[in-house]
């Protein structure tokens, strides 16, 4: 089940590449005569024109040739820095929180995670989930391991232990062996 989470960023970026072709101005003597290239090419992926801003949605569509295959649509919605009346931070450290959504639409059922989210800061820098979850964390918590079948979506805040005076200008999504998209922190 882990690999549908993969399918998330991986499978728009293929469909894009695979309807591609060279242009190098000279007509070709012959029409291509492919059934398995699409005769429209599909809309370019948002994620590879750089971080999307909060709330844009990235929907994925399956290859249908996999039985285990699911269409569904993901992003961040909002982010806070800091969240206060929390304790457990390290001293130095505030907490900010991320709000994200993962809804499937058809196919298989879909394992999510918090772990596949960080945030990137300017200098390169990144913030990874702590794995903690309830106690005074603001609800509802994005589920730390949870399926999601089609039809349903699961949504939720994802705390980060940043360093005070800092604020991270990207929440990125990279599944394990897939393609990380990136949505913009605005500035304060």
């Amino acid at each position: 089940m882990r690999r549908h989470i993969v399918m998330l960023a991986v499978v728009p970026l293929l469909m894009t590449a695979a309807c591609a072709s060279a242009d190098d101005g000279k007509p070709e003597s012959e029409p291509a005569k492919s059934k398995s290239v699409p005769k429209k090419k599909p809309k370019p992926n948002p994620a590879d024109e750089g971080p999307l801003p909060l709330g844009k949605v990235l929907r994925w569509s399956a290859d249908r040739s996999d039985p285990a295959a699911a269409d569904g649509a993901i992003t961040a919605l909002t982010y806070r820095q800091p969240v206060p009346g929390i304790y457990g931070a390290d001293s130095g450290e505030e907490w900010a929180r991320l709000e994200v959504k993962v809804c499937i639409k058809a196919g298989d059922d879909v394992r999510v995670s918090q772990f596949p989210w960080f945030l990137a800061f300017a200098d390169g820098s990144r913030v990874e989930v702590t794995g903690s979850s309830g106690g005074d964390f603001p609800r509802p918590e994005f589920p730390m391991d949870a399926a999601v079948k089609p039809g349903d979506c699961a949504k939720g805040g994802i705390m980060f232990p940043v360093p005070k005076g800092q604020r991270a200008d990207r929440a990125v999504y990279e599944p394990d062996g897939g393609e990380p998209v990136e949505w913009k922190i605005p500035k304060r």
